[in-house]
């Protein structure tokens, strides 16, 4: 069952979402990721407008200027874009795993749009 849900809610059930779930795998954050996108439709977003709801798969060495410095870092992103008069603009909820820089440092850096693909299982697979 798909639940709709204003973009206020969009945080907080993800993080209820998260509650236990302290060390995740690349594998587990993405079901996770894509089992939330499924589940919880965004109240004023058309999911037909493709860059409107949208998921991101990006890994590499980056600072996000968080105060945790350079880290390798796999972040799945869901960003969604509202326009229905007052509440207008992107939003971004981010699923970020931390991994040592030396570790990974000859995986070049990549990222992949959900919107690149026909559907977010596509998406998931790639």
């Amino acid at each position: 069952m798909i639940m709709n849900i204003p973009k206020e809610n969009v945080e907080p059930i993800f993080r209820e979402k998260l509650k236990g779930k302290e060390s995740l795998n690349v594998a587990d954050a993405l079901q996770l990721v894509t089992d939330f996108y499924n589940e919880y439709e965004i109240t004023g977003i058309d999911r037909n407008i493709p860059d409107d709801d949208m998921l991101l798969f990006e890994y590499g060495i980056y600072d996000w200027q968080d105060g945790k410095g350079e880290n390798y870092t796999v972040d799945i992103t869901r960003q969604f874009y509202i326009e229905n008069g007052q509440d207008v603009g992107s939003s971004q909820l981010h699923l970020v795993l931390y991994f040592n820089c030396e570790e990974y440092r000859h995986i070049e850096a990549a990222n992949k749009w959900s919107l690149d693909f026909d559907n977010i299982k596509d998406w998931k697979n790639y």
